[in-house]
């Protein structure tokens, strides 16, 4: 409750669509609970695109899902179904080279939530656990519940123009990308690793108590000043 509370909220004020989703995915590994989740959308040319994830890992598999266009997030969003496998086996049989991926990413149970808008499917919510236990009836309502909510913050309010809509997609790619950006230089700086970065970028969201954007956004800047 106060983690649908708390993205309610952020949908109230004037935040960016991935400083809402940020920390909505963190509540939703923690409550699950999940080891790391991601979101991909469709993109205005109707391409899939990594909108935001939990972990360094997570960004990996979902644009490889991307690249071969295969994986429990493509079908999720390619025939409008929730999507659940559980066991390295079965993974990586039913989804090939991206089933190997997550597999060696250290999961072994996946789902894979619809992003559901009116008769649209705007995107998935993927969530990967490492301890290959299936997913609880009650655990897959919470889920949905999660990825309802993401769906929320893409469209807010409801009778949105589809121009609008667009424009937030193509907004919410680009702070992802400077997420990215930052990631790279945080990388660089201090001589760590994409996923280690990430972390560190994390943690400076939590201490300074600002959005991942506008954190990400001042590593860029400070990069661009040297």
């Amino acid at each position: 409750m106060e983690a649908f509370s708390a993205a309610a909220s952020a949908m109230a004020e004037d935040r960016t669509v991935v400083d809402i989703l940020a920390p909505l995915l963190l509540d939703c590994t923690a409550l699950l609970p999940a080891t790391s989740a991601a979101i991909l959308v469709r993109s205005p040319s109707e391409q899939l695109v990594l909108l935001h994830s939990t972990s360094h890992r997570a960004s990996e598999i979902e644009m490889l899902q991307i690249q071969s266009a295969r994986g429990p997030c493509v079908d999720c969003i390619t025939h409008d179904l929730a999507v659940y496998e559980v066991g390295a086996q079965s993974i990586s049989a039913r989804w090939d080279e991206v089933g190997e991926a997550i597999v060696r990413s250290g999961y072994s149970s996946v789902a894979a939530l619809p992003m559901r808008w009116h008769d649209r499917v705007l995107g998935g919510l993927n969530l990967f656990r490492s301890d290959g236990q299936p997913m609880s009836s009650g655990d897959r309502m919470v889920a949905q519940g999660f990825a309802n909510l993401a769906t929320l913050a893409l469209v807010r309010p409801s009778e949105v123009p589809v121009e609008r809509l667009t424009a937030r997609v193509a907004e919410a790619v680009q702070s992802r990308s400077v997420i990215e950006q930052a990631k790279g230089v945080l990388a660089h700086v201090h001589g760590i690793t994409p996923g280690d970065a990430y972390e560190l970028l994390v943690d400076r969201v939590t201490i300074e108590g600002q959005t991942i954007t506008s954190v990400a956004e001042d590593v860029v800047r400070s990069a661009q000043r040297r």
